[in-house]
């Protein structure tokens, strides 16, 4: 078994052995990250597909194993991209064997699967906290009034049948899937837990039992008031944030990718006397592949000792957990559709 100790001792900071276990989208995103970032040799990969392991495994040049325990035999460091109902069972296994795991968002399908991965070497993968508008976001916004965002796509042929849509692998819907990210974001900025006000889970157009649309309203201790609708019928592609200060109005639209739009943060700056606001605009190049690289960096620092405190971890989730629940309590709406 690998010392990891020694190794962070021993070894070149970029050599830690990196091993996947999940080889579809997301985890070939998070390898593509090591790729660019150089940061982490790119060991071993599982998947309970065997030919999409190895589809990956020849783009990276690494080996696969036949087990996902076997990751946490060999690697230092383990990314676990699954369905939900497998992200906390293989991330704990990891940090068993005193592994650093990065897990995928939303990390379990529930509270008390959260609780047990709060451990310092484990963080949660929301890497929209680390886009570009993001970060800037966190640290120029001041005095915020309220928060209105929407984030939807329109999902494709047989979309009901996968398992995003089934609850025994995803614990839930769309809320659990993209509205994770809207939530989180939202925790960040504010720097504090929210609290479910009233909320809708609708049916409106997949054969699921399940919801492919969510409708959210939140509020912050303070009384800041969050409106969140996530969305699997939005046939154009749309992420939209606003954060109405006391003084600005933020508009972050775009996600730097070919179907979301280019990423940029429009800033309207309240006129005393009135009337049209002052309004600057920045643009972010490359924004997708820069959260990605970004997370990689942060994580991998902390795995090497030169982070201290890494962001989005299993305990910082666990308020966003308790609003989770409190939304999955409403029974779902579910629309009447012609045969």
């Amino acid at each position: 078994m690998v010392d990891i100790e020694k190794n962070r001792r021993e070894m070149p900071k970029n050599s830690l052995k990196i091993g996947l276990i999940g080889c579809g989208a997301m985890g070939e995103k998070r390898l593509e990250a090591v790729l660019r970032t150089k940061l982490g040799k790119i060991a071993y990969l599982f998947d309970p597909n065997p030919e999409r392991a190895k589809r990956l495994a020849k783009k990276f040049k690494a080996e696969t194993v036949p087990l996902a325990d076997a990751i946490w035999e060999t690697c230092d460091i383990g990314i676990v991209a699954t369905p939900h109902a497998f992200l906390a069972p293989n991330a704990l296994a990891g940090l068993t064997k005193r592994r650093f795991v990065l897990v995928e968002k939303p990390g379990a399908m529930g509270r008390a699967e959260l609780e047990r991965l709060c451990q310092p070497r484990c963080k949660i993968g929301y890497n929209h906290r680390f886009h570009p508008a993001a970060r800037l976001l966190a640290k120029e916004i001041d005095s915020p009034l309220w928060i209105r965002a929407a984030y939807g796509h329109g999902g494709r042929p047989g979309y009901e049948d996968e398992w995003r849509m089934q609850t025994a692998l995803s614990g839930g819907g769309e809320i659990l899937d993209q509205g994770v990210h809207l939530l989180d974001l939202a925790s960040y900025w504010l720097k504090e837990p929210l609290i479910k006000v009233a909320a809708v889970r609708q049916n409106a157009f997949y054969r699921s039992t399940e919801e492919d649309n969510g409708f959210l309203l939140l509020k912050s201790k303070t009384g800041i008031l969050v409106t969140l609708h996530c969305s699997a019928t939005q046939w154009k592609n749309l992420f939209r944030v606003e954060i109405g200060c006391k003084n600005d109005l933020w508009i972050w639209e775009g996600l730097g990718t070919e179907n979301y739009g280019g990423e940029r943060l429009i800033r309207y700056r309240r006129n005393p006397e009135g009337g049209k606001p002052d309004e600057q605009t920045q643009v972010f190049p490359n924004a997708s592949q820069v959260s990605w690289d970004e997370e990689w960096k942060h994580f991998y620092g902390h795995a090497t000792g030169e982070v201290k405190e890494v962001e989005s971890t299993p305990h910082d989730s666990l308020g966003l957990f308790e609003c989770l629940e409190s939304v999955y309590n409403e029974r779902i709406l579910k629309m009447e559709r012609d045969e």
